[in-house]
């Protein structure tokens, strides 16, 4: 029995075209020919009720099927090399729930991208604002102090003759 993350590298594996039994035996090597059979939805001409209830009681999920039965496929068949397979619907569920869940995750990195941008352009507004501000305040400041130059340089010439006369 595969986990569940086996599972999903299982689907994936196949739909990317690594689909024949030396793939999926290179990939797997613990993965045994009984289990690769359970995993395959073609039938085979069974007496064997065992197998079959086997089967049934153990909820074992169809993965896959031969791309092309092979003739002696039977419960003892021995894979070759090049046996290939495709995917069951409910492998192709699987793999649609793997693809949700990559979109869905690109989705949430592509927000997040955007957050820290719009994060950068609010912080630059903040700092044009404050500079803009402080730049209209200096403003402000010089020309207040420029209206008063004649009344400074009035007090200073006085102060200076006031001074001169003591």
């Amino acid at each position: 029995m595969l986990t569940q993350k086996e599972i999903e590298k299982f689907v994936t594996l196949i739909n990317s075209g690594k689909n024949t039994y030396k793939d999926i035996h290179n990939e797997f090597p613990n993965l045994s020919d009984s289990t690769l059979i359970d995993l395959i939805g073609d039938d085979f001409e069974t007496k064997n009720f065992i197998y079959l209830s086997n089967r049934i009681s153990q909820k074992i999920p169809i993965l896959i099927f031969f791309t092309k039965v092979p003739d002696n496929y039977s419960e003892n068949y021995t894979f070759k090399d090049d046996d290939s397979f495709e995917l069951s619907v409910y492998g192709e569920n699987i793999l649609y729930q793997i693809e949700k869940e990559y979109q869905s995750e690109q989705n949430t990195k592509e927000a997040i991208r955007w957050a820290k941008y719009a994060t950068i352009v609010t912080l630059i507004g903040l700092i044009y604002q404050f500079i803009t501000s402080a730049k209209s305040s200096i403003l402000n400041l010089l020309q207040s102090i420029s209206g008063l130059m004649p009344l400074i340089f009035l007090l200073l010439f006085l102060f200076s003759k006031h001074h001169l006369l003591m």
